[in-house]
């Protein structure tokens, strides 16, 4: 069922959030430091896999909603070639194949609070989106490595759809994994191993918003708890 969404509770907790110093890859503009222990105060719900598309059409059949690229005419896609502005791209025509049971893409930060809000009324419980924190606690599900696999991005096999060999054969001068995952572009929601909290896709596959603003000094000024 493409519209059902099944929810798993992530504990309550601490964890190291941002990436050491030493981390292979990391971002280096600061962005992702400095590594701080944060507490995660309270448990809370989080669905197991990406929002599908067959969820978000339920969505916008219910409430006739009209995502940002669908108002405005054009959003970043695949246009054939390579990620571009595209006229008439939208979570409907991404620019390659995908069925209900890919992840919804091409969705801005309001569109995607609009569903919360939209399954909160269905459900008559609060549904946001998770935090920095949250989500980054929720990830790594008690690991400290740079994926939940552990340092080496070559040991991932069967853990994520990413930049594959696949890939990088269609795409030169992608950095990319070895290994096969099956998938150039998006693959069907949980599809891959779920972490030690039953996550699946918290690597790999789609972009996926959080709650807070941006700030470049989040991992300096931000909330402990």
């Amino acid at each position: 069922d493409t519209e059902s969404m099944k929810l798993v509770k992530v504990p309550a907790g601490k964890f190291m959030m941002g990436s050491p110093t030493t981390e292979r890859h990391r971002v280096r503009d600061g962005r992702e430091s400095p590594q701080r222990e944060v507490t995660i105060s309270k448990a809370f719900h989080m669905g197991i896999c990406e929002v599908s598309r067959g969820q978000f059409a339920a969505f916008v059949k219910d409430t006739n909603y009209a995502t940002q690229a669908e108002r405005e005419g054009w959003t970043y896609a695949w246009n054939g070639h390579s990620w571009d502005k595209v006229s008439g791209a939208s979570w409907k025509k991404v620019g390659f194949e995908q069925t209900d049971a890919h992840p919804a893409v091409c969705i801005g930060f309001d569109d995607a609070v609009a569903f919360c809000k939209w399954l909160s009324k269905k459900i008559s419980k609060p549904v946001r989106l998770p935090t920095e924190a949250q989500w980054e606690y929720a990830c790594r599900a008690g690991t400290q490595t740079a994926y939940v696999w552990g340092d080496n991005w070559d040991d991932g096999k069967g853990w994520a759809n990413a930049a594959d060999a696949t890939a990088k054969k269609r795409f030169k001068g992608w950095r990319s994994f070895f290994w096969e995952d099956g998938f150039v572009f998006t693959s069907p929601v949980g599809t891959y191993k779920a972490n030690a909290f039953g996550l699946h896709d918290m690597h790999g596959n789609a972009w996926e918003w959080c709650a807070d603003w941006y700030a470049r000094d989040y991992y300096t000024n931000g909330p402990n708890t």
